[in-house]
């Protein structure tokens, strides 16, 4: 990509809007200009101004408003919508995202995500999961010690080490709650 990732941020928390903005400064190897959305009334406006490659937006700040009435509105196609989830919310609210950024994670996560978002398969291959290595976070976010997944997918305890190694690398994933929160944001469990 020769150009910068167009970036809009609508979060009404400064704290929060801020620290988003000052991770994504920090990430240098992605290039990217930020914009902040700080009024809801002006969102669409603010949108068609900046024509963001990426909207990151807490889902509570739309309040009444939806994703897809603010998608028809401003009919930007190539837009992608990331939701910013900072409380509890609704998985049905959260599946018309095209990602999920929850405040937890770490800047590799997000760095992961956003270039997922931009760049074509085969730049963003490096970081894909096996079929294998997505069987393995399953059952590790469903409390399985590593015997019982041997067990359940029919391969040796070392395999399912090695597997939790490499899945540890490529995410920079080191706990089963990081794993739970990837395996949400990516669609491969349902809450």
């Amino acid at each position: 990509m020769n150009r910068k990732i167009r970036i809009a941020i609508a979060e009404p928390s400064l704290i929060i809007r801020t620290g988003l903005m000052s991770v994504l400064k920090r990430m240098t190897s992605l290039p990217m200009d930020i914009y902040e959305l700080l009024e809801l009334s002006n969102i669409e406006l603010l949108l068609i101004k900046y024509k963001p490659d990426i909207l990151i937006i807490n889902p509570v700040y739309l309040g009444n408003a939806t994703l897809e009435t603010l998608k028809h509105n401003h009919k930007l196609a190539n837009t992608k919508y990331v939701a910013l989830q900072s409380s509890m919310l609704n998985i049905q609210l959260l599946k018309q995202y095209d990602r999920i950024i929850n405040i937890t994670f770490s800047a590799e996560q997000i760095k992961e995500i956003l270039s997922k978002l931009v760049f074509t398969k085969e730049q963003t291959d490096s970081f894909d999961l096996s079929a294998r290595e997505k069987d393995i976070v399953v059952a590790i976010t469903e409390g399985l010690t590593n015997k019982e997944i041997a067990t359940k997918l029919h391969i040796s305890i070392n395999t399912v080490m090695t597997h939790r190694k490499n899945i540890s690398a490529k995410l920079n994933i080191h706990s089963p709650a990081g794993l739970i929160l990837y395996a949400i944001a990516n669609k491969l469990i349902e809450v």
